[in-house]
């Protein structure tokens, strides 16, 4: 078939899917912040680091003007594999492979992988989505107070204030990560 649409869909899906993979691969490697929270996985896979160590190592992994300065300079990209829970996961992952074929189709191989890190480095280096970022990353990993404990309804308002204290928290904790 040729042109349009139906080109890329007959013609070049394998390509693709052998360049997308080790992205991919790589995004799934390693456990989400909630999985380190709750110090196991939440599904089954293979992992690069486990909950635990990453929870300990988190720093070397986060992109921060003193990490940089440190000489961390990967973090810049390594930032960019972290992820607050299964859905920011699938989410981003999804985001991936429906945006990730256009420069494929455009640059190949190379375009692909390029334009998926000089992204993350611009992304990582906004400092105000980081913050808000981070601050959703903090929160995520303190957990939610629960509806009930045992045969016992938790209050809405301890709910609630619990949901404040979770919310303090990140808010102060983001500027010192």
């Amino acid at each position: 078939l040729q042109g349009g649409m139906d080109f890329i869909i007959w013609e070049q899906p394998l390509d693709y899917a052998w360049a997308v993979a080790p992205l991919l691969a790589l995004l799934c490697g390693l456990p989400t912040l909630q999985e380190v929270a709750l110090g196991h996985l939440e599904w089954a896979r293979p992992v690069f680091i486990e909950p635990a160590e990453l929870g300990r190592r988190y720093p070397q992994f986060i992109l921060s003007e003193a990490g940089l300065k440190e000489g961390r300079w990967w973090t810049l990209v390594s930032s960019v594999f972290l992820h607050l829970d299964t859905e920011h996961l699938l989410n981003n992952s999804l985001c991936l492979l429906v945006n990730g074929l256009h420069p494929f189709l455009d640059l190949g191989h190379l375009g692909l992988y390029g334009t998926f890190f000089a992204t993350a480095a611009v992304c990582a280096m906004n400092r105000r989505g980081f913050a808000c970022q981070l601050e959703a990353q903090i929160e995520g990993a303190i957990p939610r107070a629960p509806d009930r404990i045992g045969p016992l309804a938790v209050p809405e308002g301890a709910r609630e204030l619990w949901d404040s204290f979770r919310h303090g928290t990140a808010r102060r904790a983001a500027p010192a990560v």
